[in-house]
């Protein structure tokens, strides 16, 4: 998964830029692959 600092660093980019989802972001950065990111939102579709 990523560090604290790389989700900040995402998130000040994403704030930045275009409004893009925060998936696509950290895909774009290369902090996560499309199997992880695919893998946390199934987590978090379950815990809902």
């Amino acid at each position: 998964m990523i560090t604290e600092e790389q989700l900040n660093e995402a998130l000040a980019k994403q704030e930045a830029g275009e409004q893009k989802k925060l998936g696509v972001v950290l895909l774009e950065m290369g902090f996560l692959n499309e199997k992880e990111l695919i893998a946390a939102i199934k987590t978090i579709n379950k815990s809902e």
